[in-house]
């Protein structure tokens, strides 16, 4: 009887094994199927006109049809510590209605069935500053700007009353 006990409890030992065994070869299988995606990386510019400037990103019209009334703008997020800044010190000096070239870099990621496309900027040179007839000046400055042209100050014309 315990030669019994003892062979059964042999048996399902090895039988645990088993078990363990093809349930790791059935994992490599399965990690077989998954690809891995093929990454390629580009390195692109795009010169504009800046509409917005945040702490993580840039937006930037790079084309714009006045007749149609037709804008094509560009976001451009980027890391604040791994972007490069060129003709100024900081992004602050940098504002609305600026022409600025960004480069930036777009890497897609080709999954097989699908594909992922990641931009980030990693240089953003200045070119000019805002003008006159840029929809995206800083309106304090055009106000200034009107002010001086009509020979009022922002505050308006004082009365004598």
């Amino acid at each position: 009887m315990k030669k019994a006990y003892l062979f059964l409890a042999v048996v399902m030992v090895m039988a645990g094994v088993n078990i363990g065994v093809c349930s790791q070869e059935a994992d490599k299988d399965k990690s077989k199927d998954i690809k891995e995606p093929a990454v390629s990386s580009t390195l692109k510019e795009v010169q504009g006109e800046v509409s917005s400037l945040t702490k993580r990103s840039i937006s930037v019209v790079y084309d714009r049809d006045e007749q149609k009334g037709e804008e094509f703008e560009m976001l451009l997020p980027f890391d604040i510590n791994n972007v490069k800044i060129e003709h100024k010190r900081s992004l602050s000096e940098i504002s609305s209605g600026d022409i600025v070239l960004v480069q930036y870099t777009e890497d897609t990621a080709d999954y097989g069935d699908r594909k992922e496309t990641k931009i980030r900027a990693v240089t953003i040179r200045f070119l000019n500053p805002a003008d006159a007839k840029s929809p995206y000046k800083p309106k304090a400055a055009a106000q200034e700007q009107a002010g001086s042209i009509q020979g009022l100050t922002l505050k308006g014309v004082k009365s004598d009353e």
